[in-house]
């Protein structure tokens, strides 16, 4: 085992060399479009809308997979699953069936998550070119799930992770109502069995002539700072939980319990609980909340609503009422959404971004998976040994529940301080020594319990001292290196032209 960390640690090391030696061979800002000098790429999107209505996607299909001002169109099915039927012309890149639900195990420092993180650039690069992309293509993003109040978050998702990683706006297509819609709308007989094989591309990220990578991902290393010093209990950024709750309170996986009692998550972490700060939020099922059920010829399925619905989206906490659209935040307000893993989250994201018009909001894909597997403490039974989940068996309104208290620098609780004096930090294992670091997010987080012994199965550094933002470094440096051989801005400098 400590063979297998010291060679963990060497790679990292390795690796982290080579990349700041491209980054001292590099220069100029590639975070923003806006601030590239081939920014005319960009130019048409405030005015292009994300959504496309099932009746403009048929007659792009009719012109031979073209839009109206005769721009090439993609149409990527990017249901987790591969579906049954498909809409004609369709792809499906085969890396989709290997991804969880268009997320890999990527590492942001501390600590490898195991599937929920953004796709990196050899994995996009695949899809572009499996597909036939290329800087003028228009691609439309369609999944199954939209037949039903729970949205199929996958084609989100994908959109999101094209939007990350620097494609326009005007390039990026949902297919308002999905699949689903498809067939209400035209009939089962127009689906096919099978997914187009289409003339592949070289096309590249590398190739993008800018990035949204800070702008659309919050990495984890911004979220903990965001809980550490406040910001999102002052509201000067906001941080949204969409997991939903249940009003079961024998149910020890929820978020809300009957009369009252404090919400709770006993998901699959070495603790429990939420961003510290964090506003919860019940979006689940998706389209209950965002969406309104439309009528097509051969059945029904679901719809964004648009932002002057008569039955408008409403994002209310449900612990203390705050409303966050009531208050109308500035639309450049950094707005935080994450879910388990990614996918519930991406929907809200999107809602806030390509409906309401907030600029600067981002997707946590890190999400409970990584936030509530980071503490630097446990539960101390007194035998040194693992027990039963002290919380996971007692009714909600039973539950005690911890939050950290600087000034006694110890957990606290308003039940019962007996359980609190006993969550005691880690003297071994992969979180030993964390709180000098700074890793532990129990620490930073509300409604806190502690179940049994930390998880095994996340690869741990203990030894990380960086930023918590590596995903980020690693796909600006995959950019800034050498662009496919047809790149569309080689021999540009600057930017995706190489450094």
């Amino acid at each position: 085992m400590r063979f297998r960390k010291i060679a963990m640690r060497t790679l990292q090391l390795v690796i982290l060399g080579s990349i700041l030696a491209v980054f001292a061979a590099c220069s100029g800002s590639y975070d923003d479009p806006a601030s590239d000098t081939r920014s005319s790429y960009y130019a048409a999107d405030s005015a292009e809308p994300a959504l496309v209505s099932q009746n403009d996607l048929k007659r792009w299909i009719d012109r031979g997979y073209y839009t109206d001002n005769n721009r090439k169109v993609v149409i990527i099915d990017a249901t987790h699953t591969a579906p049954a039927k498909y809409i004609p012309g369709a792809v499906r890149p085969p890396i989709i069936d290997e991804l969880k639900e268009w997320g890999m195990g990527r590492s942001d420092g501390p600590v490898l998550n195991l599937g929920n993180q953004v796709l990196d650039g050899a994995a996009m690069d695949q899809i572009l070119q499996y597909a036939g992309i290329d800087l003028d293509t228009v691609v439309v993003f369609t999944s199954n799930g939209w037949a039903t109040a729970n949205l199929g978050n996958q084609s989100i998702r994908a959109w999101w992770t094209f939007y990350y990683w620097g494609f326009a706006k005007a390039s990026l297509k949902l297919l308002d109502g999905g699949n689903d819609g498809f067939r209400a709308e035209f009939g089962e007989g127009v689906m096919t069995n099978y997914a187009r094989v289409p003339q592949p591309s070289k096309f590249s990220v590398r190739d993008l002539p800018g990035n949204r990578i800070d702008r659309a991902r919050a990495a984890f290393g911004d979220v903990l700072s965001g809980a550490a010093d406040g910001a999102y209990e002052r509201r000067e950024q906001i941080i949204i939980n969409t997991q939903g709750y249940t009003t079961d309170n024998l149910n020890s996986n929820c978020y809300g319990g009957a009369n009252g009692a404090a919400p709770c998550y006993n998901g699959s972490g070495a603790f429990t609980g939420l961003v510290g700060g964090a506003l919860l939020l019940n979006t689940s099922p998706g389209m209950a909340v965002f969406g309104t059920q439309k009528n097509g010829l051969y059945g029904t399925y679901y719809i964004f609503k648009g932002p002057g619905d008569a039955n408008p989206v409403k994002l209310v906490d449900y612990n203390s009422g705050y409303d966050v659209l009531a208050r109308k935040p500035d639309l450049g307000t950094r707005i935080i959404t994450y879910c388990g893993n990614g996918q519930s989250g991406s929907m809200p994201w999107f809602y806030l971004v390509n409906i309401l018009g907030y600029s600067n909001a981002a997707l946590y894909d890190g999400g409970n998976s990584e936030w509530l597997n980071l503490p630097a403490y446990r539960y101390d039974n007194g035998t040194g040994m693992p027990i039963t989940d002290y919380v996971s068996s007692a009714p909600v309104a039973t539950r005690t529940y911890l939050k950290w208290d600087a000034a006694k620098n110890r957990f606290r609780s308003v039940k019962d301080n007996s359980i609190a004096a006993r969550i005691v930090p880690y003297n071994d294992g992969p979180f030993y020594g964390w709180m000098g670091i700074g890793w532990d997010t129990s620490r930073y987080s509300d409604y806190v319990s502690f179940p049994v012994v930390p998880v095994t199965y996340l690869a741990v550094d203990p030894d990380y001292k960086g930023s918590g933002r590596e995903i980020h470094e690693a796909d600006k440096m995959y950019q800034k290196s050498k662009p496919s051989d047809d790149g569309a801005f080689s021999g540009g400098g600057g930017g995706a032209g190489g450094c």
